[in-house]
Formats: C-alpha cells, structure tokens, sequence
C-alpha cells in the first residue's frame, strides 16, 4: 500500500492502474463555521487510512443535475468536512523525481461537486 508522509501524520492509500490515490486527508481541522479560515493542523506522527472517500460539505441539491446525475443518493455529508482533498498521483512519483499530480478540493462554489464524490 502506498503511504505519503505529511506534516499532520502519515496516509496509506490505494493503488490502481499505475497511479497513487489518496482519499480524505484534511488540511485544516474540521471548520465550525461554513466560510471561516481554515487553521494549521498539528504536527503527528500517526498513521491514518486515506483509502475511502470521506464526507462532502452539505450542500442544496445540484442545479446540474440534469448533467450529473444526483449525487445526494450515494453521497456522505458532514457539516465540519470541508477541509478535506483527494490526491492522485503516478507511483513513479515515490521515486523522488517531480511528477504531476492531480488535487480534488471542494469546488463548484458551494453550489455542487465536492472532493469527494466519486460516480
């Protein structure tokens, strides 16, 4: 299994066709308030799964989902996971050398999509 090391502990992930992928890391401590700055997470040494995705930001229902398709049957949500990105990157990328990767964070401007919907 694939870990990464980061400042706020160590995420073992998943690997599938070649790539690296991490689900549900947090970069800031879950947020009380929906448009409050985010805060430094403490440093650790733990280890924690980032192999499932976790929950997405409440949100009303999509006004793309004749696009889309609903994402609200499937999907978790959790009023303090707004804080949290996937992250997808080539296994070569453990070697050392610099290669891209790919960030999910939340987007669609509160208005849908999120980090961690996966269809």
């Amino acid at each position: 299994m694939p870990k990464v090391t980061l400042r706020q502990g160590v995420y073992v992930g998943n690997s599938k066709a070649k790539t690296h992928i991490y689900r549900g890391i947090p970069y800031a401590p879950p947020i009380a308030k929906r448009f409050e700055q985010p805060q430094p997470l403490l440093e650790s040494n733990e280890e924690a799964s980032a192999k499932d995705l976790a929950s997405n930001y409440p949100q009303l229902t999509s006004r793309f989902a004749f696009l889309n398709g609903n994402w609200h049957s499937t999907t978790k949500y959790d009023e303090k996971s707004s804080a949290i990105l996937s992250v997808y990157a080539p296994e070569s990328a453990s070697s050392g050398g610099l290669l891209p990767a790919i960030v999910w964070v939340h987007g669609g401007a509160w208005v849908t999509g999120g980090s961690q919907l996966l269809k």
